[in-house]
């Protein structure tokens, strides 16, 4: 077995898509308790836990996975966190390019149209529901909320049905 740490795996690709929903959850967490709000500022995992209400272990936890993501800042002895440019423009409510709802309400609509994805393979595609009817509308007004390019095929094609 190697022991070659600089030659990626081959399942690192798999591995990744994995992750990236942990990743989607703990920033669809953070966005259901308004958590970027009270970023503005450095604060400790434990004092946002008492702002927060939350446990403050995992609150650490949480910040650490959104700070992986790259939407948070760490100070220098990477003990406490505040929003990154990212969270800063676009996931405080307080900002006027907020896009929040439209990520949450993305969220939902593709977990739902993920969960039977099987089912759809074998007996096909069931109607669309009325919240991915209304994916296009997830942020309209708000140009940098729009749904990227990439992503309108597979909604088109969950759409149409």
């Amino acid at each position: 077995m190697s022991t070659d740490l600089t030659t990626p795996h081959p399942l690192q690709a798999c591995w990744d898509l994995q992750l990236a929903g942990l990743a989607a959850d703990a920033l669809r967490v953070a966005l259901t308790i308004n958590l970027f709000d009270h970023l503005e500022q450095y604060i400790a995992p434990a004092q946002l836990a008492t702002e927060l209400d939350l446990e403050p272990f995992n609150t650490g936890y949480l910040l650490e996975m959104l700070w992986a993501q790259d939407l948070l800042e760490r100070d220098e002895r990477g003990s406490h966190y505040r929003n990154g440019e990212t969270a800063r423009r676009f996931l405080n409510r307080s900002t006027s390019e907020y896009c929040g709802d439209a990520l949450l309400f993305r969220h939902q609509v593709l977990r739902q149209a993920g969960q039977p994805l099987e089912q759809a393979l074998r007996n096909g595609l069931p109607p669309a529901s009325l919240p991915l009817r209304k994916w296009p509308d997830a942020g309209p007004k708000r140009p940098a909320c729009r749904l990227p390019r990439n992503s309108r095929r597979l909604l088109w094609m969950w759409r149409a049905r």
